[in-house]
């Protein structure tokens, strides 16, 4: 796998070109803003209600992206997003392992666990974090 950017009309995207099958396919990259997005949209569409700190400069370090909640469903979820190379901090690790202890159902998701994401959005539990 090799890392590279290609310049388009609509700017520079930066992602890897994997060989696949014998041909090279373009992987972009999804920063952890624009898979927020996504989740943040898949969420709305599936009924959750979605909090998410806009600017986390004065928050309490470490505490998760994302908090969704489905009245009907009667779930709760916290989610800490990561990019396919992001690690936890310590701190978000203690706030993760804190919400578990209360009972609220944790997860940490990456772009590549997107199909889990929809799955668990749409009522599985089936987790994976």
């Amino acid at each position: 796998m090799r890392k590279t950017s290609i310049g388009a009309r609509i700017g520079r995207v930066r992602g890897t070109v994997e060989r696949v099958g014998g041909k090279d396919v373009w992987r972009p990259k999804i920063t952890e803003k624009v898979f927020q997005a996504q989740v943040k949209q898949a969420a709305i569409i599936t009924g959750w209600k979605y909090y998410a700190t806009w600017n986390s400069f004065r928050s309490t370090e470490g505490f998760p992206d994302c908090v969704m909640i489905h009245p009907k469903k009667g779930r709760l979820l916290v989610v800490e997003l990561k990019s396919e190379t992001g690690q936890l901090t310590e701190k978000q690790a203690e706030w993760l392992d804190d919400f578990r202890a209360a009972g609220v159902e944790v997860h940490m998701w990456r772009p590549s666990d997107f199909d889990v994401a929809w799955k668990i959005l749409n009522g599985e539990k089936n987790k994976k974090d």
